[in-house]
């Protein structure tokens, strides 16, 4: 009696139809990752700005004005503050000339595609 030998591998109707349901399972995920991470970014910039924040009121304590830098070479010497993020990029602008008594802070981050995510002002 003569074996016959049962065919191995996939159809190509297995390997469209595996495709096809990877390709679904991509579109769900995909954005959801990218929401997921531009939500993390969100959060280390808020993180960012009440550290700044609370550098920003010390400095207040001590000279009794805020300080005003324009990027994060500034704010790290006159403050000692640094985002710890190449990709974050923060601006303090303060009052007006003289005494400054107000400030507004404004974190960025280049992955994020509306730049500007966190504003905070006092």
């Amino acid at each position: 009696m003569k074996q016959t030998t049962k065919p191995r591998g996939f159809t190509l109707a297995e390997v469209l139809l595996a495709i096809a349901i990877i390709g679904i399972l991509a579109a769900i995920a995909v954005p959801s990752y990218s929401e997921y991470i531009k939500q993390t970014h969100l959060n280390s910039a808020a993180q960012k700005a009440e550290h700044l924040q609370l550098l920003l009121q010390e400095y207040w304590e001590d000279n009794e004005t805020y300080v005003a830098g324009a990027n994060n070479a500034e704010l790290q010497t006159k403050l000692g503050w640094h985002p710890g993020d190449t990709n974050i990029k923060s601006t303090v602008v303060a009052g007006d000339a003289g005494i400054k008594t107000s400030f507004i802070i404004t974190i960025s981050h280049d992955d994020v595609s509306d730049n500007v995510i966190i504003k905070y002002t006092r």
